[in-house]
């Protein structure tokens, strides 16, 4: 990671930071570091997007696999 200390804080600067990011992410979309003046909402949308071509569509009549219930047992009051 591109990082380095400057007294008690530790900075990195952006572009290496993305460059980092977009190498060792294996994300096929564009992985980046946010900042202020950035478009969080857009970035969301093409992450759902892209994980939603990604899935595999399902047989008609199939559905999702629902979480099991956790066993856990009563606590008892003495």
């Amino acid at each position: 990671m591109p990082v380095g200390r400057e007294g008690r804080n530790v900075v990195a600067n952006p572009e290496e930071l993305n460059r980092w990011l977009q190498r060792t992410s294996g994300e096929a979309a564009g992985v980046h570091v946010a900042t202020a003046g950035a478009d969080l909402l857009k970035d969301l949308r093409a992450s759902l997007a892209a994980q939603k071509s990604a899935q595999q569509p399902r047989k008609k009549g199939e559905q999702i696999a629902a979480a099991k219930p956790s066993k856990r047992k009563a606590s008892r009051k003495s």
